[in-house]
């Protein structure tokens, strides 16, 4: 018995493979340059989306400015502790952010800890009612606002930039003076 296939259906099944390899294989005639900046691009859109995602279910707190700012920073220690689920006991990263009185900032975190010179040294300083920090990279600005809760909550202070007013980090553990991050995470939870 001789079973009839359609001719259209040859024709799908002899075009699939070349689709897929078309497809797998469309990044190799870019550049490396152009690839990363594909997918750096990707991840920005991401993190935007994420980043409005939460500054809208976020309970906007009161503006800190000026002297009651530069009093909410100078001598402390902001940690941010990074979980993957809210009931892990140990986070797989935790960030500290020193603000010392005389406008140093060094950032130090668990991740990087494992290698030599793993601090972020930059300047801080309170202008335009807004916290600036300045490292060699650039400089970053965040509006700062207490929420109802007493947590510090940064949000991006970027006018012109599409982060601009969008919540990035909420800081419930402040801590007097310069902190040593309490253990050094494990390189596995970052792959």
């Amino acid at each position: 018995m001789k079973i009839h296939v359609p001719r259209r259906a040859w024709l799908v099944a002899a075009c699939l493979p070349i689709a897929w390899v078309t497809v797998a294989c469309a990044d190799m005639f870019r550049s490396d340059s152009q690839n990363a900046g594909r997918q750096s691009a990707q991840a920005r859109q991401a993190a935007l989306a994420s980043m409005r995602q939460a500054s809208s279910q976020s309970a906007v707190g009161r503006p800190v400015t000026g002297p009651a700012l530069v009093q909410l920073l100078s001598g402390k220690t902001h940690v941010q502790a990074y979980r993957k689920r809210a009931a892990d006991p140990k986070p797989f990263l935790t960030r500290y952010d020193y603000y010392a009185p005389d406008g140093t900032f060094i950032g130090r975190d668990t991740h990087s800890r494992r290698t030599l010179g793993y601090q972020d040294l930059g300047r801080w300083k309170v202008s335009d009612e807004s916290l600036c920090i300045t490292q060699p990279s650039g400089t970053t600005c965040y509006t700062i606002r207490l929420a109802p809760d007493g947590a510090v909550q940064y949000w991006i202070h970027e006018p012109g930039d599409t982060f601009h007013g969008l919540f990035t980090r909420n800081i419930t553990d402040m801590r007097a003076g310069l902190q040593e991050p309490e253990y050094i995470s494990d390189p596995a939870a970052f792959r």
